[in-house]
């Protein structure tokens, strides 16, 4: 009996699976008991900002609201931050470490998940293993983006393979809620699932009256789709918990088009054609490495014999549909931006599907390499498998970490300078409470404290917001000359603190040795429109009119603009705002280093 029960324990896959996910846990491990801080730019980037957010509701902010402007929604759909809390409030971590921490149960998820996708498609454990190294060689992952590609993706794929396997209500329920909550996680995932959906239903279609030359019926028809009526306005109807306000609220209306100016320039159709070449690249390098190009080519391999098998069974259909998905997610914007000039970020659809989709390739292209015996099946799944290992662990994970100076930043100690501010802020202020500051100020404030801003970094808030509208606002609050309007404003965006830090001037401007403005980095800035002119000229705002980026982030291939660069009233790096509004600010708290003010935060009278 024990016997059997030892041979049962080595035929079960799943524990296999599981001993490979124990393992990646553990190197995982390692690299993140060290950290104590973000791997990134301190106080800068997507990873600080996303911090920002999850201390908004850690601190009691609404998931209804923007975590960096009242009055504003969300940024992002906000289903990621929920198990982060979850831990938090478990455990008592802080919500940083708890992000860290939550990579270790997403690997033994990320892993199940694989595993149910590709048993699918074989029993070979060696096959299996490879598949399931493939998606877990990129942790550690500290972002909803990263959570969307490698969890919600391969569980949304599992469960769409498993309902249309076999139509019961209980899969219905696991994939309508899986729909859901991808909706919840991700605005890419959001429209490449539906993408997705929308393939499958066409292929129903097309497998019935094309395929099988079926007649046509309505009650055939109604029949047919009942089902994914069912799905879609269920799923659809638990999404408007985010979703509601961008369709029905703003309908789709995008005032700050960071899709649009944080993007390679699509209104150059060169542009838009190489963005295909280059991204296919990314995906599929070609160079001196072998093993890289090898991996490449059993990845080309995959894809030929995705597109030549489409119609041997479901799971081939499946994986067709799959490929078609990420296709379409990245060459979307040769229809909707020369007709629409919209996008939905080409690489990032085509990231979210194919980051699953490679599974599929290198298990379809190894497992037809065995079954042509150009080497025996059990030497072919062995050597796939130590392959992966050596490419993928040893010279990807570890070799990019060590090398990564942000993993290595991460084991730094937060500067005190900031620790001070958090502290007191916490200690002083509600969620709620609004400070006026730089952009780079406000994106450091609010990502470690949840706190409120008037104006704030274009690429990393709201869509829905008009940020050019708030950015001429602080300016006339900061260095107009309009009182009036000023008291309005201060009122209006219920400003409660003024926080000013040693960088304020050196964080939107460079300068010379002279003090002449050389460069410039996020300083407030709006396109140059004649009503805004008008208003800058009206309220006695000095500004500098010139060409630049709308994105302080730049790269060399995205869109410039004329704008309007508001420059600070008084020159001086310790008061650079009019002497008019000291009237209705005064000193609340002040932290020096070697005896000179580092940050120093003023409260605003009747604020």
């Amino acid at each position: 009996m024990n016997s059997e029960k030892s041979q049962s324990l080595l035929n079960n896959n799943l524990l296999f699976v599981l001993f490979l996910a124990a393992v990646i846990s553990f190197f995982n491990y390692g690299v993140l008991k060290d950290f104590k801080q973000l791997p990134s730019p301190l106080y800068g980037g997507d990873l600080w900002s996303h911090m920002g957010s999850i201390y908004h509701i850690y601190y009691g902010g609404s998931i209804l609201d923007s975590s960096q402007l009242i009055g504003e929604i969300p940024w992002v759909p906000w289903f990621y931050y929920i198990p982060i809390l979850a831990i938090s409030a478990i455990t008592g971590l802080d919500p940083m470490l708890s992000l860290f921490w939550l990579n270790i149960p997403l690997i033994f998820i990320g892993s199940i998940l694989a595993y149910l996708l590709i048993k699918n498609y074989t029993n070979d454990i060696l096959l299996i293993l490879a598949a399931v190294l493939v998606l877990l060689y990129n942790y550690p992952v500290f972002k909803y983006t990263d959570f969307a590609f490698y969890i919600m993706m391969p569980a949304l794929l599992v469960s769409w393979l498993y309902y249309l396997k076999n139509k019961t209500l209980q899969n219905k329920l696991i994939l309508i809620a899986i729909i859901a909550l991808s909706n919840l996680t991700n605005t890419q995932l959001f429209f490449s699932q539906y993408i997705l959906f929308g393939l499958i239903v066409i292929n129903d279609l097309y497998k019935l009256y094309i395929k099988e030359k079926t007649a046509f019926e309505f009650g055939k028809l109604i029949e047919l789709l009942r089902p994914y009526l069912e799905i879609f306005v269920i799923s659809f109807i638990i999404s408007l918990v985010y979703w509601y306000w961008p369709l029905f609220v703003y309908k789709g209306s995008t005032p700050n088009d960071l899709q649009i100016y944080g993007w390679a320039d699509y209104s150059q159709f060169n542009v838009q054609t190489t963005y295909i070449i280059d991204v296919f690249k990314a995906w599929y390098p070609i160079n001196s490495s072998i093993h890289t190009t090898a991996f490449t080519l059993l990845k080309i391999l995959g894809i030929f014999l995705i597109i030549k098998l489409r119609n041997k069974d479901r799971f081939h259909n499946f994986a067709f549909m799959i490929l078609l998905t990420a296709f379409i997610g990245l060459t979307h914007h040769l229809v909707t931006f020369n007709l629409f000039h919209i996008h939905f970020a080409p690489e990032r659809l085509y990231g979210m599907v194919q980051t699953s989709l490679i599974m599929l390739q290198i298990v379809i292209a190894a497992n037809w390499l065995k079954e042509r015996k150009f080497v025996s099946p059990v030497a072919s799944s062995i050597g796939v498998l130590t392959f992966l290992i050596i490419v993928l662990v040893f010279s990807d994970i570890f070799g990019t970490i060590e090398k990564n100076s942000y993993y290595q930043n991460a084991k730094s100690d937060i500067p005190g300078t900031f620790i001070e501010l958090k502290n007191w802020v916490l200690k002083n202020t509600d969620v709620y409470d609004v400070f006026i500051t730089t952009n780079e100020d406000a994106f450091a404030l609010n990502s470690f404290t949840g706190r409120k801003v008037v104006s704030y970094r274009r690429t990393h808030t709201s869509t829905y917001a008009d940020l050019n509208a708030r950015m001429l606002d602080q300016a006339a609050i900061l260095y107009g000359n309009n009182d009036e309007l000023r008291k309005t404003l201060l009122k209006k965006y219920k400003v409660k603190y003024l926080y000013w830090s040693v960088s304020w001037l050196s964080n939107e401007f460079r300068f010379n040795e002279e003090g002449a403005i050389t460069g410039i980095f996020d300083p407030l800035m709006v396109p140059s429109k004649p009503e805004y002119k008008k208003f800058l000229d009206e309220n006695g705002i000095e500004y500098i009119e010139t060409v630049y980026y709308l994105d302080p982030a730049w790269q060399p291939n995205y869109p410039t603009y004329n704008v309007l660069v508001v420059v600070p009233k008084e020159k001086r790096f310790d008061h650079p705002w009019s002497y008019d509004l000291d009237n209705y600010i005064y000193e609340v708290k002040k932290f020096e280093e070697e005896e000179q003010p580092y940050w120093i935060v003023y409260g605003v009278k009747n604020g």
